[in-house]
């Protein structure tokens, strides 16, 4: 089972990456930051369904409805998902060996795996644990209340393409920067989070 969800669950880790192939390179940044504008929606809504489902049905339908909604959408991908034949003729195996001499050789590569890796692990760190804190003292909020914390979501969903836009115009470091003073901001301002649920909100947004 555990197999499954995780072959089932790695779309976008797939389908974003591929997205510049697809674009000419000036419009890449847009492309991107609305494929993350996507990406950022499917959270929000899947925390708020998540929240009401697991609410009336308990837990264990909420797997058995994402299952439903991973299978349709392979069937949907599958018939509508444009083809890619890349350009070359490497095999799987040549193909990770160049990736490991790539990491080895590029600069810029290492430092995107490093910055994606924090970013993740801080972003990890917050959707699994709000819902700890908010559900116990002082909050004491059910399961639905916290599935509408998603909805905080909202402010990735609208600057996801403008920062997608000041990449193409500027560069992506400068973005990545940026976006990880604020993020440093928000974990500065959970630190007080135990004393209201906006402080809660206010980090979750930045």
């Amino acid at each position: 089972l555990n197999f499954f969800i995780g072959i089932t669950s790695i779309g976008a880790q797939i389908i974003i990456p591929a997205a510049p192939s697809y674009v000419d390179k000036k419009n890449r940044g847009k492309a991107i930051g609305i494929l993350l504008s996507g990406l950022v929606t499917g959270i929000l809504v899947a925390r708020l369904l998540s929240g009401y489902i697991g609410e009336i049905w308990g837990w264990r339908a909420v797997f058995f409805v994402a299952s439903f909604i991973d299978i349709g959408s392979i069937l949907f991908i599958s018939f509508n998902f444009p083809a890619n034949k890349g350009n070359n003729q490497l095999n799987y195996k040549m193909l990770i060996k160049s990736t490991c001499s790539l990491f080895l050789h590029e600069k810029e590569l290492r430092r995107s795996c490093l910055s994606g890796f924090l970013i993740f692990g801080a972003y990890s760190a917050l959707w699994g644990s709000v819902a700890y804190l908010t559900s116990s003292t002082p909050f004491f909020l059910t399961s639905h209340e916290v599935g509408l914390l998603g909805l905080s979501g909202i402010a990735g969903i609208i600057v996801a393409p403008y920062i997608g836009r000041i990449a193409d115009t500027y560069t992506p470091g400068l973005v990545v920067a940026v976006g990880g003073v604020i993020s440093l901001l928000g974990f500065c301002v959970m630190y007080f989070s135990v004393w209201s649920i906006m402080i809660v909100l206010t980090f979750m947004i930045l």
